[in-house]
């Protein structure tokens, strides 16, 4: 990552931002629409993703954060077994 870039806090230290001219153009994708219902002080609680979307939104606002498409069964299958792919469809 390029220097001068700003410090943003994560629980484990701090990392750096890129520089802006590296994100001009950087998109990052998130989703909002799976919900996994976890127990209460779960280690990654669900609502943690989005605060910490919005936190990086807030510190990079050069980046454009965009809404994930559903991934279809040939994506998938870079990832996951055929047969595991037709047992969730």
């Amino acid at each position: 990552m390029g220097g001068g870039g700003q410090s943003l806090w994560r629980p484990r230290g701090l990392i750096r931002a890129p520089d802006r001219a590296l994100t001009a153009f950087m998109q990052a994708f998130y989703s909002d629409n799976f919900v996994l219902p976890l127990p209460p002080g779960h280690r990654f609680p669900m609502a943690k993703y989005q605060l910490l979307r919005d936190a990086l939104s807030a510190q990079l606002p050069q980046v454009q954060f965009v809404q994930a498409p559903a991934a279809i069964d040939p994506e998938l299958a870079f990832a996951h077994h055929p047969a595991y792919i037709g047992a969730i469809a």
